[in-house]
């Protein structure tokens, strides 16, 4: 065995083991963040002597940590989507590309998105790769989202009721009560940035075919720099 071969054997065993790791992001962490924040929220639940207002703020936060842990989980997902279509063209079965090493060929890729970047669409339209992780992860935080934002809406109502009597009625507003109403509307803010993450480039449809996409990409990245590229569209 040359060299060559020795440093692209090692270049394919360190893809596989960064696949491997990526796998476990996909659904432990996010796993261990939910039941962190599961905690939080019993925290609160069941403690009288945490200020309302503190608890409103807390809530939103518990929201945008859920929002950062579900684009994170994402953004893994097309890491290591964009690993593993590597892997299919340049090390497993007949190579279909010429090898220049996963350093060269992700500076093309990162040139050609941002250079180029025109619009792709997956060869393998018929049989996107459904998984099951990512879908129950994008299900629990929403479902997490929906709880924390019903509670602060319920324990906020009465501020909401109050703050506009206040206002039409054109009293002094107290301290408290503004804090509160802060509160309530940093929840709708927390929970309007991830509603329009997770049902827009997070949602569970728009990732299940992104092995096939990032394999076209890759296709097209190769091709440009004339590394022989000969796939065919699956039937």
């Amino acid at each position: 065995m040359s060299v060559k071969d020795d440093i692209k054997l090692e270049e394919y065993r360190s893809l596989l083991e960064e696949h491997r790791k990526n796998r476990s992001f996909l659904f432990e962490r996010p796993l261990t963040i939910l039941g962190l924040v599961a905690a939080a929220m019993s925290y609160l639940f069941y403690r009288s002597d945490v200020e309302f207002d503190v608890g409103l703020f807390v809530l939103a936060g518990l929201m945008t940590i859920l929002c950062f842990n579900l684009w994170f989980t994402g953004n893994r997902l097309h890491s290591d989507a964009r690993i593993v279509a590597y892997m299919q063209l340049v090390h497993e079965g007949d190579p279909l590309v010429k090898w220049i090493g996963w350093e060269n060929s992700l500076r093309d890729y990162r040139k050609w998105m941002f250079l180029d970047n025109s619009p792709v669409t997956p060869l393998n339209k018929l049989s996107p790769l459904k998984g099951f992780m990512y879908p129950a992860t994008w299900w629990l935080h929403s479902i997490f989202v929906f709880i924390i934002l019903a509670v602060a809406l319920i324990k906020g109502y009465p501020t909401i009721v109050d703050l506009h009597s206040v206002l039409v009625a054109g009293g002094n507003l107290d301290y408290d009560l503004v804090l509160a109403g802060v509160g309530v509307g940093f929840n709708f803010i927390a929970a309007l940035f991830f509603s329009i993450s997770a049902f827009g480039s997070l949602r569970p449809s728009n990732l299940n075919a992104s092995i096939e996409l990032e394999r076209e990409i890759w296709i097209r990245v190769f091709d440009k720099n004339g590394l022989n590229v000969t796939d065919e569209p699956a039937s």
